[in-house]
C-alpha cells in the first residue's frame, strides 16, 4: 500500500516537472514563464512585458522598448508596457505626457489641442507650439548644366544654378528666410556646337566671347 502511494507520488511529481520544463521549452526569448495559451507572463530583468491583443486574446512578448502608442513602466519585480490613454495622442512618454498627436492635433506641454494658445507659433518640423519660429531652408540641389540662353555649347560662358525650398516658414518675430536661389559663372565644356545647323535659332552664329554676370540678389 505505502509503496502504491509512493509510486503515485513519483508519477504526480514527474508530470509537474516535465509539463514546466516543457512549457518553459516553448517560451519565447527572453521570457522567463509562460503558457501555450497566453504566451509569456513574466519575462526576464530589465525586458517589458508587451500584451498584444489579437480580437478578445492577449499574447504576452518580452521586448526591449515598447512599441507606438505604449509607454514602458518599471517595477520593483517586473516591467510593462502600459497603453497611451490621453485622447488624440498616437505616443507618449507616460501616462499624462504625450509626445506625438494625432493629425491634425498639435503637442503642447504634454497634451493634444488642435491649435497654439495665442502668442505661440506652430513650428511644423518640430510639431509643437513656440515662443517664435525661425525659417528654415532646405539642402540645396546640384548645380545646373552650364548653360546660356537655353544652350550648353557655342560660348565660352555660361552660369550654372542651384536652388533649395523653404521647409518651414517663419513666424512674424521669426528669422527671415534666407536666398533661395544662387547662380555663378561657369565655362562650358563644349564651347563650339557639334552641329552648327543648330545655330540658327541663336542669336550669334559664332562663339560668344563676352563674360557673364551674376544676380543672386
Amino acid at each position: 500500500m505505502i509503496l502504491r502511494i509512493l509510486l503515485t507520488l513519483n508519477l504526480i511529481l514527474y508530470s509537474t516537472v516535465y509539463s514546466e520544463e516543457r512549457t518553459k521549452r516553448s517560451c519565447n526569448s527572453g521570457c522567463i514563464r509562460c503558457s501555450e495559451v497566453n504566451g509569456c507572463y513574466k519575462c526576464r530583468p530589465r525586458l517589458f512585458l508587451y500584451l498584444a491583443r489579437t480580437g478578445m486574446r492577449q499574447t504576452g512578448h518580452c521586448i526591449h522598448s515598447c512599441p507606438k502608442g505604449y509607454f514602458g513602466v518599471r517595477h520593483e519585480d517586473y516591467s510593462i508596457c502600459n497603453k497611451c490613454q490621453l485622447e488624440h495622442c498616437n505616443a507618449c512618454f507616460s501616462n499624462s505626457y504625450c509626445t506625438q498627436c494625432k493629425h491634425p492635433y498639435i503637442s503642447y506641454r504634454g497634451r493634444c489641442t488642435e491649435s497654439c494658445p495665442d502668442g505661440l507659433y506652430y513650428a511644423n518640423y518640430s510639431k509643437d507650439c513656440r515662443l517664435l519660429v525661425d525659417c528654415m531652408a532646405g539642402p540645396w540641389s546640384s548645380w545646373t548644366p552650364c548653360a546660356r540662353n537655353g544652350q550648353t555649347c557655342g560660348y565660352k560662358y555660361g552660369i550654372t544654378t542651384r536652388s533649395r525650398e523653404i521647409l518651414e516658414h517663419p513666424s512674424p518675430n521669426g528669422a527671415t528666410c534666407p536666398s533661395l536661389v544662387e547662380n555663378r559663372c561657369c565655362r562650358m565644356e563644349m564651347r563650339h556646337c557639334a552641329d552648327y545647323d543648330l545655330l540658327d535659332s541663336l542669336t550669334v552664329t559664332t562663339p560668344g566671347e563676352g563674360q557673364c554676370s551674376i544676380d543672386n540678389g
